[in-house]
């Protein structure tokens, strides 16, 4: 058993030898690729994009350069002076909201409409506010 051990260790190991590297053609395109995913949600996504892409420029193409001009009226109620005082003015500012709020349908419970709420009434008074100055 020993002496089998000392004869394969005197043995010359052979040389490990790299393999040559595979010579290959370069893949010919056979086919176009296509831009459209291949997932049903991307791709439907994707096909909605380009048809609403044509469409507006279809649209477009008929269409004057001109620039259309509106007018914005915003409805004037009665002026509100607002005081000096920080106080007083909080208190007017507090009132406009009560108000506007009366106006509007109840607030929503859910945070992302509560929060378009909101703006909504801030954007109202706040518009009362410069009306009235």
């Amino acid at each position: 058993n020993t002496l089998a051990t000392t004869q394969a260790n005197s043995e010359r190991p052979e040389a490990i030898h790299a393999p040559d590297p595979v010579k290959t053609k370069p893949a010919a395109a056979t086919k176009a690729v296509s831009n459209l995913p291949e997932d049903s949600a991307l791709r439907r996504h994707y096909l909605q994009s380009q048809e609403a892409e044509q469409s507006a420029d279809r649209s477009s193409a008929g269409k004057s350069k001109e620039p259309v001009v509106e007018e914005i009226s915003i409805p004037v109620s009665t002026k509100t002076d607002i005081p000096v005082e920080k106080e007083l003015k909080r208190d007017v500012i507090q009132q406009l909201v009560a108000e506007t709020e009366a106006t509007m349908p109840p607030r929503p419970t859910d945070s992302t409409l509560k929060r378009h709420y909101d703006t909504q009434l801030m954007s109202v008074v706040l518009s009362k506010l410069q009306a009235s100055n």
